[in-house]
């Protein structure tokens, strides 16, 4: 999913042989793949346990959709569900980090 949006994501960014296939996904499957990696990232949000792995790719789908406008304009009500929901408590310290940074502060 992750790199077929990449790759294809934006038909600026692909091989003069591909544009056509780009633009096909652009209007249409990347949408479709849209929403299970936001059904992903919900479920790791409300508390279900998603792999590190799992929620990164679809973390980076997303990051990837949002710079293609079909893709955007599915994305844009839900934006403060992902940047207070998703993103933030991504980046944000957990306890386990903080108890790490504190038995060792040198590394």
């Amino acid at each position: 999913m992750c790199q077929f949006i990449q790759r294809y994501g934006n038909p600026r960014y692909c091989n003069e042989e591909d544009k056509e296939f780009a633009l096909y996904f652009r209007n249409g499957i990347a949408i479709t793949l849209l929403g299970p990696a936001m059904n992903t990232l919900a479920k790791r949000a409300s508390g279900t346990f998603v792999t590190d792995q799992v929620h990164n790719y679809c973390l980076s789908y997303v990051s990837n959709a949002v710079e293609m406008s079909p893709t955007y304009k599915t994305l844009k009500p839900h934006l403060e569900f992902i940047l207070h929901q998703i993103i933030f408590p991504t980046l944000c310290l957990s306890d386990e980090d903080i108890q790490l940074f504190d038995e060792d502060p040198n590394e």
